[in-house]
Formats: C-alpha cells, structure tokens, sequence
C-alpha cells in the first residue's frame, strides 16, 4: 500500500469502509442460496469470493495511488472525487449485481456482470497509470498487469456471453483470471504492510 499523509487517511478509510459494506452486501445476496446443489452455482461462488479478495484491497491501494499524484498536479483532488471514487463505487454495485444474478441462478449474467467489472476496473486501471506517467511517478507501476489480465478476460467473457457460449467455458476464463491477479500481484497488495 502507498503511504497516506494524515489529511487524507480518514477519506480512504471511510471510502474503504463504504466499499467492503457495498462488497459484503453482494456477497450475502450470492450466499443466500448457499446451500444449493448445483455445480454451477459452487464455481461462481468460488469466482464471487476470489474476486472479493481481489477487490477489497483497491480502496486503500489504487486511491493511494491516486492520492500520490494529487501531491504532484494542481486540480488532481477534483478528478480523484469526480471519477475515482464514484468509478470505484461503481465497482461494488456491479458486483453486487453480478452476487445479485448468482442468487437468482441466472449464471450466465454473473458471468457478463463479472466481465463488465473487470473492464471497468482496467478502465480505471487505465486512467491511473497514464495519470502516474504524466506525473512521472512509477513509470514502471504493477497496474500494467492488472490492466492486460482484465482486459483480455474481460473482453473473452463478454464475446462468450454475447455468442452464448457454455458457461464452462465463462467459468474457465473467470478462474484464470482471478488466479492469475492473486497470484502475480498479492504481493503488491501487502507492500507498506
């Protein structure tokens, strides 16, 4: 995690706080069908919970990232309040509509609402390291990772969706991909810590 100064620690917690309630809602709303006995509804829980691991840290990591640049231009603290934090808002409500579509069996949404969130997320991955090398901070930042893995599952999930393709197939590029981004980039999540 990057380091905060003072002024903004109490904006990035309470921002963390309302996304893991956001994040938590969501995942109640899949759970509540926890004990069905459908095969398809275990792998998407697995995908739901691999996912919530993934994104719970983007509050305190990404938004520090931001709150880096804000340092290094002028009118940077507008941009963080009129497109960081509702595009990270956005986040949870997407996954809660992705948990929400789990908990009605319709799989084949879970898996187009978990498409849109990762290209929402490269999205906004997107804008933080073209921000970063604007100000020449971390040229060589993680986010480059992140963006390509959720770029390219997110695209191959939605083409799937859109062609109708078996929701095998959605799930296989789903776990590739949240494996993939726990495995190369939890360290990263854990850096200050």
């Amino acid at each position: 995690m990057v380091e905060k100064d003072n002024g903004v620690n109490k904006f990035i917690y309470i921002l963390e706080f309302v996304y893991a309630i956001l994040l938590s809602w969501g995942f109640a709303r899949a759970s509540e069908r926890f004990m069905v006995h459908y095969l398809f509804y275990w792998l998407c829980m697995l995908v739901s919970l691999l996912t919530l691991i993934r994104f719970f840290f983007a509050p305190s990591h990404n938004v520090g990232v931001v709150v880096q640049l804000i340092k290094n231009r002028k009118g940077a603290a507008r941009m963080v309040l009129f497109f960081d934090v509702p595009l990270l808002i956005a986040h949870s409500f997407v996954f809660f509509r992705m948990c929400y579509a789990l908990g009605d069996l319709k799989y084949a949404f879970f898996y187009r609402d978990f498409s849109i969130l990762l290209l929402l997320n490269a999205i906004w991955l997107s804008t933080i390291a073209f921000r970063q090398s604007q100000a020449k901070v971390n040229l060589h930042d993680k986010h480059a990772l992140w963006i390509l893995n959720n770029s390219i599952c997110g695209i191959l999930i939605f083409g799937l969706f859109l062609f109708r393709a078996d929701i095998a197939l959605m799930f296989f590029v789903a776990i590739v991909n949240c494996v993939m981004d726990l495995w190369n980039c939890a360290p990263h999540y854990f850096e200050s810590v």
